[in-house]
């Protein structure tokens, strides 16, 4: 397994298209004598896998999100390790992590930033161009969340250089890079 550093920071999408996904069902156990989220500290994240995912979508929830919508997902299952992905519609692709800090079990929350390649991302119907997607979640240090980015159309099945990132407090913890290419459908991304 990979131990996840904090990175340096480098540098929001359309209401049907954009899709956040998370682990259902969403159940945080806060164990007995656990330390408040307010004395919790975020360090980093320790990466499980990265790659493309397929999953079964249990429910869509409505979320303050640029697509005004949450995934929630379970059986997801890793079916290519990679960090090169195929732009395509369906592509789903993120990583498994858990938030590394103290107290082990502490309620945090996490704020999972998509940054979309420079060009930034225009949704049907829009004229704005998006840099970046972004949405708040309870978690806990120590365990295993799963974090990802679904393209859902054209308008979003953009080559280039992704990142999803990781904020606690305000501040960047970790930050995974993806780059979109066409020549990694060939090799089934």
């Amino acid at each position: 397994m990979n131990v996840a550093r904090p990175a340096g920071c480098l540098t929001m999408a359309y209401r049907r298209a954009f899709f956040f996904t998370t682990v259902a069902p969403l159940a945080l156990a806060a164990s007995a004598g656990a330390a408040s989220a307010a004395e919790a500290r975020v360090d980093g994240m320790r990466v499980v896998d990265v790659g493309v995912y397929a999953a079964t979508v249990v429910e869509k929830e409505p979320a303050d999100t640029p697509s005004g919508v949450v995934l929630l997902q379970k059986d997801i299952r890793l079916t290519r390790p990679t960090t090169d992905v195929c732009p395509k519609p369906g592509v789903v692709f993120g990583l498994h992590y858990a938030p590394e800090g103290a107290p082990a079990g502490a309620p945090i929350e996490v704020v999972v930033r998509v940054n979309f390649p420079p060009s930034g991302v225009r949704y049907p119907g829009s004229k704005k161009r998006e840099r970046y997607a972004e949405q708040a979640y309870e978690r806990e240090i120590g365990a295993v969340q799963f974090a990802d980015y679904a393209i859902g159309g054209p308008w979003d099945a953009l080559p280039g250089h992704w990142s999803i990132q990781f904020w606690s407090r305000g501040k960047m913890v970790f930050e995974q890079g993806f780059d979109l290419h066409r020549s990694a459908c060939r090799s089934g991304a």
